[in-house]
């Protein structure tokens, strides 16, 4: 193993490596979450990096990770996307969803709760971590599966919701096309006035 310095360096590499990842990908990610077919799919497509990136770090060894092989990199390079995946499409939902007039309220307890989750994170992963060190990896990624799933139900839902049957269609159009017909006639009847008026007349002649 490595002492403590020489461990704190190279951790520091692969953190500075996963940063670079996260920074570069930053503008790829909100392109994906505004894909044309929904900000869900975009969402989905994030958690789907997201769990591979987190997931991949648990899959390298740990004796890799000291001698800084080059699957340490590549998992460093793919956490980071995955952590700038999930910000970005977190941000951007709840920016979306917020009601215009507590926009800022809704931001600013977002930005509380993800410091409260950082705070938790750092004990809950350093408890995990002397357990087995890639447990709270594992963690993560089955979690993010966990988002990713919920997000594909939503969207499966939703398109099912929207599905109108082809009979239920025209029916709508038949009974759009009543009211109009109904609309268009006359709430009286001109002529049978008119006979009123002159039958009246006579009458009176």
């Amino acid at each position: 193993g490595l002492d403590a310095p020489a461990a704190i360096a190279r951790g520091g590499v692969l953190s500075g490596v996963a940063q670079t990842a996260a920074l570069c990908f930053a503008p790829v990610a909100g392109i994906v979450f505004d894909a044309r077919r929904g900000r869900l799919h975009g969402l989905a497509v994030l958690f789907a990096l997201a769990t591979l990136g987190i997931a991949g770090v648990a899959a390298v060894p740990h004796e890799q990770w000291g001698h800084a092989s080059p699957a340490a990199y590549v998992a460093a390079v793919g956490a980071g996307i995955g952590e700038i995946a999930l910000v970005v499409g977190a941000q951007s939902l709840v920016a979306q969803r917020s009601p215009p007039h507590a926009r800022g309220a809704v931001a600013g307890f977002f930005s509380l709760c993800g410091a409260l989750g950082v705070l938790v994170v750092n004990q809950v992963g350093g408890l995990l971590y002397d357990v087995w060190p890639g447990a709270v990896f594992v963690l993560f990624a089955a979690w993010n599966a966990v988002l990713l799933v919920t997000t594909v139900a939503i969207i499966a839902l939703q398109l099912d919701t929207a599905t109108v049957p082809l009979h239920d269609a025209d029916a709508v159009v038949d009974n759009g096309g009543g009211a109009d017909d109904a609309a268009k006639q006359p709430l009286v009847d001109d002529a049978a006035v008119r006979g009123a008026v002159d039958d009246d007349d006579g009458g009176a002649a």
